[in-house]
């Protein structure tokens, strides 16, 4: 049988099994105590060394591997930092995690672009910016590091992450401003920000778990960043954010904010806006939202559908689960032609619009509201077959009218819910939204048309009156087409004209 130059080494438990590649790494890959001692058997031509979950305290000597170029050694008891002076010229990644180091010593590594030293037992940064002028990525998270007053410089660091470190105080970052592009600060005490320093490069922030109170002036980082994570803490309103013209998404959730920001400097670019679990109880008209897909208010207190017009070019994904909506006017829903996902579980809605021009894709989540059992939700099972919209497969008993209360809508005929009788009140005034004239390939709302008529367009408006739905050509005066049930041929309706729906 004939062997690879480079090879692949698999350690199962205490038995090596060796199996031939060209991948040129060497991988032990074992359960728990499967390896106690680095092994010095590899290959001298081995790109790559991995040897993870063993119990190999400390390693005594690395040969000179002049093309090891990753060194991989996670969650194998390591004690003190391994010598890599043998293979310094060479090494561009060396991943150290999950182990109990405490000290750290680096030879000069030219090459070196990537230090993970996450889940160790370190107190401090490493003093190693001498001898690593490539690195850019420095992983930290998982350590005892309580205050940092000065790190690097590191030339060309740009991801430092400090994650879960009792950090009360906001790193000191001069010598790497220039630089850095990401920050990561989750799971750290940080208890006041006031204003970010100077990071002009600065693309990613993510702060999470942490006990600021006050949003931080963000003008220092403001011309590059591009997503920003500012989540669990404890702040209770967001103030003036600067223009943020690169910023395409914003998660600020599950805080105490009470108002909805000013988002009109941050608008232009943003896709993800997520404010999620705060104390919001309203949201007011939103700026000019061009490229937004996904705004997330779940869990907050708002009490009105908000009015999300001027982001529905591009919007597919609105929550709104765990509030107070307990109506959701049907103009609200008309421009939102993009929309493909709804969330409108526990929130106590009695009713619905109809979605007919909407996507035909829509998905809309329902749990947790108890809804009259009228012609609207005759209607939304009409557009569920014709439109692929889903449902939650268990929905709520009816609660009007009383012959129906008790009643799963899910199980009611199409015909009961459109022509429900009983103590059901007088029908309500009919209102009137001028459509634009859209194209038919994306608004297209199949109907069973009861009726054509042809009559004067004062009696049309009184015929739209005692049905259900009807719908009024502007350039056909006086041609009416009415609906009251699910019979009858389908009919697209995508000519400009007049809408008329019971309020």
């Amino acid at each position: 049988m004939a062997w690879y130059r480079n090879i692949l080494v698999i350690a199962v438990v205490s038995s090596i099994i060796i199996e031939p590649s060209s991948s040129g790494s060497i991988l032990y890959k074992n359960a728990k105590g499967g390896l106690t001692a680095f092994p010095h058997n590899i290959p001298s031509d081995v790109t790559e060394i991995q040897i993870q979950r063993s119990n190999i305290p400390i390693i005594d000597y690395i040969e000179p591997f002049s093309s090891l170029t990753v060194f991989i050694f996670v969650d194998n008891g390591l004690l003190t930092f391994p010598d890599f002076s043998n293979v310094s010229g060479s090494l561009s990644r060396i991943l150290l995690s999950q182990n109990n180091i405490s000290t750290v010593y680096l030879p000069p590594m030219p090459a070196l672009r990537t230090l993970d030293l996450g889940n160790n037992n370190l107190v401090q940064i490493p003093d190693i910016h001498r001898t690593t002028p490539a690195l850019t990525n420095l992983y930290l998270g998982y350590n005892r590091i309580m205050r940092i007053d000065c790190i690097g410089p590191f030339p060309s660091l740009v991801s430092l992450n400090l994650d879960s470190n009792p950090l009360a105080v906001f790193p000191e970052l001069t010598n790497v401003r220039t630089t850095l592009e990401e920050l990561y600060l989750v799971d750290t005490p940080i208890q006041k920000i006031k204003r970010l320093p100077l990071m002009p490069r600065l693309r990613f922030l993510k702060i999470g778990n942490c006990e600021v109170e006050e949003f931080p002036d963000l003008t220092n980082v403001s011309s590059n960043l591009e997503t920003l994570y500012f989540y669990r803490c404890k702040i209770k309103s967001i103030g003036y954010l600067p223009e943020m013209a690169n910023l395409k998404s914003f998660f600020v959730y599950r805080n105490a904010i009470r108002e909805f920001p000013n988002l009109v400097n941050i608008s232009s670019k943003l896709v993800n806006l997520d404010l999620a679990y705060n104390e919001i109880r309203r949201v007011d008209a939103m700026p000019r939202m061009p490229a937004l897909q996904t705004i997330k208010l779940d869990g907050n207190g708002i009490d009105e559908f908000p009015d999300l017009s001027n982001a529905a070019d591009m919007l597919d994904t609105v929550r709104l689960y765990k509030n107070r909506i307990a109506y959701i006017p049907y103009e609200r829903i008309i421009p939102l032609l993009q929309l493909k996902n709804l969330d409108l579980r526990q929130n106590p809605l009695t009713t619905l619009p109809h979605f007919c021009h909407l996507n035909h894709t829509l998905s809309i989540k329902l749990q947790g509201s108890n809804f009259n059992c009228d012609w609207r939700m005759g209607f939304l099972k009409i557009m569920e077959k014709a439109h692929n919209v889903t449902y939650p497969k268990e929905t709520p008993n009816c609660v009007y009218p009383t012959r129906l209360v008790g009643r799963p809508w899910s199980r009611i005929s199409i015909m009961e819910l459109i022509n429900e009788t009983g103590d059901q009140p007088e029908p309500a005034p009919f209102q009137q939204f001028i459509f634009r004239k859209i194209d038919a390939s994306t608004w297209s709302c199949p109907m069973a048309v009861d009726t054509v008529s042809t009559v004067s367009k004062m009696r049309c408006d009184a015929l739209c009156g005692r049905t259900p739905s009807c719908f009024m050509f502007s350039d056909l005066d006086g041609l009416c087409l009415l609906t009251n049930s699910d019979v009858g041929r389908p009919e697209t309706l995508n000519r400009l004209g007049n809408w008329y729906f019971r309020n």
